[in-house]
């Protein structure tokens, strides 16, 4: 008897401990529940505004943002007061709405429409009254038509002359701008800080050459430019330029890369011919074009004597 009294005793203890678990399992349920004030789901809605409807928005929890990511299109006007479908995970006690295009503060009800012409922000209550949640709402529009360039007016014809070709590049806080006129080579140069202002630049040896601007390189703080007739010059200073003197026959000078060999990164200035089927340009190896290489006269190491792509 007492062996069954004990056993009894003891189920009931166990009982008393379960029921209290599943008692503070609920209590907080329930509390988490009384001071959730999060929005869930938004959405806006207006037969006005074509496309509104279709508009996903994101909702940012921690930063309190609601936007579209993906803006409506260049030219959407919201020129009427929208409907706003906001889903709560718990309904709030209230929800206070300041909208900025009216500089106007509400208690709203959910229903009433909005104006979305500038940001709308929510205060929410929770349903215990002991938390609030502020949102930023947005609604993002293209502000320049897709795949397109805004192009301002800067001044009249900079030099007020018309030129063959030229190039702008940008050293040493200035824009160096070189031009092929009538007369010949032309060096001008501005802050840039002002683009307007171009003061001429004496410029040296490439009278009577026809170089190509266009291919203008900069290696290891040294300008390159390669000729018509194959050969090419160099200028430490961007005024004075020179022959590079043991040079091949330059072709055309694409430019500097930089490529990873083996773990070893280097960059390189070379001249190619053309290159056919080759999908991907991985480094640049230097060859000589009779197993000798010998760097050119002036030539900043690196430099090459044949170069073709891997």
């Amino acid at each position: 008897m007492k062996k069954e009294n004990l056993q009894l005793w003891i189920v009931g203890c166990m009982a008393f401990v379960l029921s209290s678990c599943l008692g503070g399992d609920k209590w907080e349920y329930d509390e988490w529940n009384g001071s959730n004030c999060l929005i869930s789901s938004f959405k806006l809605q207006n037969d006005s505004i074509p496309g509104l409807e279709n508009v996903i928005f994101t909702i940012d929890q921690i930063n309190g943002l609601i936007y579209n990511k993906d803006s409506m299109p260049y030219g959407t006007e919201i020129n009427w007061l929208v409907v706003c479908q906001v889903q709560f995970e718990v309904t709030p006690s209230a929800v206070e709405v300041y909208q900025a295009a009216k500089h106007d503060s509400m208690t709203w009800n959910t229903t009433d429409s909005l104006d979305f012409s500038d940001y709308v922000r929510f205060d929410i209550y929770s349903a215990d009254q002991k938390a609030t949640k502020r949102y930023y709402a947005y609604l993002n529009i293209h502000q320049q038509v897709p795949d397109s360039m805004d192009w301002t007016w800067s001044s009249n014809r900079l030099l007020g002359k018309a030129v063959q070709e030229q190039k702008v590049i940008m050293r040493n806080n200035f824009y160096w701008m070189y031009v092929r006129a009538a007369s010949g080579y032309e060096l001008y140069r501005s802050p840039v800080t002002d683009r307007k202002t171009w003061t001429p630049v004496a410029l040296t040896g490439l009278s009577g050459k026809t170089v190509n601007l266009s291919q203008l390189t900069e290696f290891e703080e040294v300008l390159y430019l390669p000729s018509s007739d194959g050969s090419l010059y160099y200028s430490a200073d961007g005024r004075n330029w020179n022959l590079l003197e043991q040079t091949p026959v330059v072709k055309t000078l694409l430019g500097t890369i930089n490529g990873s060999e083996q773990g070893k990164t280097s960059s390189k200035l070379g001249e190619t011919r053309r290159v056919r089927n080759k999908p991907l340009l991985r480094t640049l190896r230097v060859t000589p074009p009779n197993s000798l290489c010998q760097s050119p006269a002036g030539f900043r190491r690196g430099a090459y004597c044949r170069a073709r792509y891997l």
